[in-house]
């Protein structure tokens, strides 16, 4: 059996964090759309939106500069 080298690697996390952002996304707009007001669907809603954010910025291979701040929009 072959082992996985870095780009296959590098393939999977991002199909993974690409698939789970996805999620968190839908977590959101069903809760937004449902009018949730209770403390938990807030917190769920904000963690959600923690967990796409961590998992932009936390990517291989991609340019997390732009999130640095709003000035600096070229690295």
């Amino acid at each position: 059996m072959q082992g996985v080298n870095t780009m296959e690697f590098a393939a999977i996390d991002l199909g993974v964090r690409g698939a789970t952002s996805g999620v968190f996304l839908m977590i959101i707009l069903v809760a937004w759309l449902r009018r949730a007001s209770n403390q938990q669907a807030l917190l769920g809603m904000a963690m959600s939106a923690g967990g796409i954010f961590y998992a932009i910025a936390t990517a291989p291979f991609s340019i997390t500069c732009w999130c640095a701040s709003p000035s600096s929009a070229w690295c």
